[in-house]
């Protein structure tokens, strides 16, 4: 037998002395082999992000504009506002939970799609700036430092 599991039956019975052999848990089940523990990908982190935030009507559809304020406030609650001079994607944004304009725009779509509601990248100038945002059906996410707004959207 496993020397590691004949330690493992001399410390249950050490600490439950009481209790029957056959209660005691095969190698099988103590290891589970056959189980292997899979780490969540970042996209499936942000899917189940994203799943929690989603607000339903009375008849059961996702209410794309109560989710889409609940997807931006935790985006600017939990993703730092930080000015680079090219987009460093969803990944790094997700992992370092910081980014620009764009890097946050490029999240909430991310996050939007994931759920099943669409959404486009937008690029333009906002006060005569550079300036990447989200259009989703019908309301516009603009993501500018620490502010933000919410307007009427061209879908």
């Amino acid at each position: 037998m496993n020397k590691i599991y004949l330690s493992f039956i001399k410390l249950l019975k050490l600490f439950f002395p009481d209790e029957e052999p056959e209660q005691i848990p095969t190698i099988e089940e103590v290891i589970q082999e056959d189980e292997p523990v899979q780490e969540k990908t970042i996209f499936e982190e942000i899917a189940e992000q994203a799943d929690s935030l989603t607000w339903y009507d009375s008849e059961g559809n996702i209410s794309n504009k109560t989710t889409a304020k609940a997807i931006e406030r935790w985006i600017l609650d939990n993703i730092n506002y930080n000015f680079y001079y090219y987009p460093r994607g969803v990944k790094v944004t997700w992992k370092e939970r910081k980014g620009d304009c764009t890097d946050r725009a490029l999240l909430a779509e991310a996050m939007f799609r994931s759920i099943g509601i669409r959404s486009v990248l937008k690029h333009g100038y906002t006060d005569g700036k550079k300036h990447d945002w989200i259009e989703v059906e019908g309301y516009k996410l603009f993501y500018y430092g620490n502010t933000t707004e919410i307007g009427d959207g061209v879908w």
